[in-house]
């Protein structure tokens, strides 16, 4: 893989149960009761590793579906292990 195009921007389920309260509807009928450990295993910022291919993230700050925070951590969660966005 060259590179990733995120699309959607739901990087960390946990971050988004904890900023709204509850989980998004789209995710929430697929996991209706899960844990936090299958929360975690089904976000995507769980897999990034130095290997990780360099991503490119395009969310605006206007964005009222999903909160343009969700990009920030995926990016901070590459750039700690050595990945690029």
């Amino acid at each position: 893989v060259a590179g990733l195009v995120s699309f959607y921007g739901i990087h960390d389920i946990l971050a988004w149960r904890s900023q709204r309260g509850a989980l998004p509807r789209n995710i929430a009928l697929y996991l209706p009761r899960a844990s936090d450990e299958q929360l975690r295993e089904a976000s995507p910022v769980a897999y990034v590793t130095k290997s990780s291919p360099p991503v490119w993230l395009v969310h605006g700050d206007a964005d009222t579906g999903v909160p343009w925070q969700q990009s920030q951590l995926f990016c901070d969660a590459l750039q700690r292990v050595g990945g690029r966005c």
